[in-house]
């Protein structure tokens, strides 16, 4: 979606484009539910930067490193949670990523690629060629979905299958990004086996 970019009249302008982007997933859930593919689906909603926490003399907001992303599927063991905070001046703080808690001392701040690598992990796309192409040397796993009890389940419930449903939203900082290229090109080998394919603008 464009529009984002409110250098100035950003109050205004948001409230619309929020209520446009909470009916575009809306219908995007609905189709997906109509189309039975729902339990398949996994949304991701993000951007490359967000807007400062004051305003500039034009009533706007300029571009601010801190962000966040949302990912979403339909009853999800990982769901329903923020992970991430910042201070009252939205700067991003440490958090544990085996504990997903704040953690000033050993803690890191989330970037992109702690996104990106644990969607990875999440979506079986782990060491294939996307992953081998794309690398994310350094980069800290952080457990967002649960991997080690999805593991026991899967074993036990020999399906393979997780529990799917609701959203998180992991929070962080955005610098340090990958192409946003790579992460379509990622959604889109995971969706080429969906009929019919749900398509958005």
């Amino acid at each position: 979606m464009l529009g984002f970019d409110t250098h100035s009249n950003h109050d205004a302008t948001h409230e619309a484009l929020f209520n446009h982007l909470n009916e575009s997933i809306d219908l995007l859930w609905t189709l997906a539910e109509n189309a039975n593919i729902a339990d398949r689906l996994t949304v991701i909603i993000g951007s490359d930067f967000s807007r400062t926490p004051h305003y500039n003399d034009n009533a706007g907001k300029d571009h601010w490193a801190i962000g966040s992303v949302i990912v979403m599927e339909k009853s999800p063991s990982w769901g329903n949670r923020v992970i991430g905070s910042t201070d009252e001046g939205q700067n991003a703080h440490n958090i544990n990523p085996n504990t997903l808690a704040r953690d000033d001392a050993d803690g890191t701040h989330i970037y992109p690629k702690h996104v990106h690598k644990a969607l990875r992990r999440h979506l079986g796309l782990e060491n294939t060629e996307v992953d081998q192409d794309f690398k994310f040397l350094g980069a800290e796993d952080f457990d967002f979905f649960g991997w080690a009890a999805k593991h026991v389940d899967r074993i036990n419930s020999q399906t393979g299958v997780a529990p799917r449903g609701s959203c998180f939203f992991p929070s962080g900082a955005i610098a340090d990004s990958i192409p946003l290229g790579e992460l379509s090109y990622l959604i889109g080998k995971l969706n080429d086996d969906l009929e019919p394919t749900v398509a958005t603008g």
